[in-house]
């Protein structure tokens, strides 16, 4: 809005308030958008949304690894790979 402002020849009188104004609403959009950055990064909060792009690596991470041990307890007690695991209960060839 203050970009068509500046152009418009209607507010020519007010050209110097209008570009003060512009870079001042620059100024507090690159502050706030620092400040929710900060605040995304931040250890506290907690849910996915909230968390850090390093810690939803390792709940991530942390949930394969947790499906993988529990394959590999299905397979240790003789229960074999689940169907879901690519084989198929139909023994016979396609």
């Amino acid at each position: 809005m203050l970009c068509l402002m500046q152009r418009l020849a209607r507010f020519g009188d007010r050209t110097p308030e209008v570009a003060n104004l512009k870079t001042l609403s620059l100024s507090v959009t690159r502050q706030l958008n620092a400040w929710l950055d900060s605040l995304k990064n931040t250890k506290g909060l907690v849910g996915h949304r909230h968390q850090t792009d390093t810690r939803r690596k390792a709940t991530e991470a942390e949930r394969r690894r947790d499906d993988y041990l529990a394959y590999l307890r299905q397979v240790q007690e003789g229960r074999g790979i689940p169907p879901d695991r690519g084989e198929s209960d139909d023994p016979s060839p396609d």
